[in-house]
C-alpha cells in the first residue's frame, strides 16, 4: 500500500514536498493451468487473453519481452496503448479511431471498470484482459511474468530460455529484489520526486545501484547465467536514458533537474561537482517518461 494516498489516484503520481511512494495494491487474480478451489483464478487457455502493454512503460516492457522470449505471441494477443496517460487512463490513441481492435474500448479503464465498477486506484499496465468478457483479469506485473513462464509452458516455443533456473533461483531473487527497489522503482522516485531534497536522495540511490549492476561479478554473471534480471533492469534503464537525452538536448546541460519542484539547470541546489565528476562517463540526469504502474 502506498504511504501517500494521493499516489493511488488516477493521474496523480507526484505530491509537492514528498518523495514518490508506489501503490502496490494490484489485482492479484492469476491465470493458471489448474485454477485453485476457492480462488478467483482463471484457466490457461490459448487465444482467450490480451496483454495490454504500453511500449512507453518499463514495467509493461518486461511483460512484452517475456512473452516474446517464450514464443507466446500466437496464444496471447497484445494491445498497445499510446505513450501518454491522461488523468483518467491509458488510451488506445494509436489505434484506428482510438479503439482497441480486439476489446473495442477507447480506454483501458473500461476493462477495469467492467470487472470492478468504480475501480478506486490507478489504471496500470501491464494488464491481462479476458477477451471473452472484456474484463481485466490482473495487473500484478511480477506475477504476470512469472505465470507466463510457469503456467503457460505447454505453449512455449521449443527454444524458450529458462528464466527461473532451479540452481540460481534463491540467489536470483535477491538480485531481482534489489533491481526492483533500487532501479525499477528508482527511476520513478527521481521522475516523480516532489522536492529537490527527495530528488537528490533518489538520484544518488539510483546511481549507486547502477554502479552495482556494472560490477563484473554482477553484470557478467547474470547476463550469461539467466536473461531474467536483464528483462527486469533494461527497460527502466532505457527509459532513464531516453529522458536524460531529451533533457540534455533541450537544455544543453547534464545538470540534475527535479521535474516536480521545478529546479532547473543553473538553479539546482545540488553542488555542481555531483553532475560533472562521474567515472562512468555518463550523464546523471534522471527523469522518467512513463506513467508509474
Amino acid at each position: 500500500m502506498s504511504e501517500h494516498e494521493e499516489h493511488s489516484e488516477g493521474g496523480v503520481y507526484s505530491a509537492k514536498g514528498k518523495e514518490f511512494s508506489r501503490d502496490t495494491r494490484y489485482i492479484e487474480t492469476r491465470i493458471v493451468k489448474e485454477p485453485r478451489e476457492g480462488t478467483d483464478d482463471y484457466p490457461v487457455e490459448p487465444n482467450r487473453y490480451r496483454l495490454i502493454a504500453a511500449y512507453a512503460c518499463p514495467w509493461a516492457n518486461r511483460a512484452i519481452i517475456v512473452r516474446d522470449l517464450l514464443g507466446l505471441q500466437d496464444v496471447i494477443s497484445m494491445g498497445n496503448p499510446g505513450p501518454t496517460h491522461d488523468a483518467d487512463s491509458w488510451t488506445f490513441d494509436l489505434d484506428p479511431d482510438g479503439i482497441d481492435p480486439v476489446l473495442g474500448i477507447p480506454k483501458l479503464k473500461d476493462a477495469y471498470e467492467k470487472r470492478i465498477p468504480g475501480y478506486p486506484r490507478g489504471i496500470t499496465v501491464p494488464a491481462m484482459v479476458d477477451e471473452t468478457t472484456g474484463e481485466v483479469v490482473t495487473n500484478n506485473f511480477p506475477q504476470i511474468t512469472e505465470d507466463l513462464y510457469f503456467e503457460w509452458q505447454e505453449f512455449h516455443q521449443d527454444d524458450a530460455p529458462n528464466l527461473w533456473p532451479d540452481d540460481l533461483r534463491e540467489e536470483m531473487e535477491e538480485v531481482m529484489q534489489r533491481i526492483y527497489t533500487e532501479v525499477n522503482n528508482g527511476v520513478y522516485r527521481c521522475g516523480f520526486a516532489g522536492s529537490q531534497e527527495s530528488y537528490d536522495a533518489a538520484y544518488d540511490r539510483l546511481w549507486t545501484a547502477m554502479d552495482w549492476l556494472e560490477e563484473p561479478t554482477v553484470a557478467t554473471s547474470w547476463v550469461t547465467r539467466s536473461p531474467r534480471p536483464t528483462c527486469a533492469c533494461s527497460p527502466p534503464s532505457c527509459a532513464s536514458t531516453r529522458s536524460t537525452t531529451a533533457t540534455s538536448s533541450a537544455t544543453g546541460t547534464s545538470s540534475p533537474r527535479c521535474p516536480t519542484s521545478g529546479a532547473t539547470p543553473g538553479t539546482c541546489t545540488r553542488p555542481p561537482a555531483s553532475a560533472t565528476t562521474w567515472t562512468s562517463n555518463r550523464s546523471r540526469t534522471t527523469t522518467t517518461s512513463c506513467t508509474p504502474t
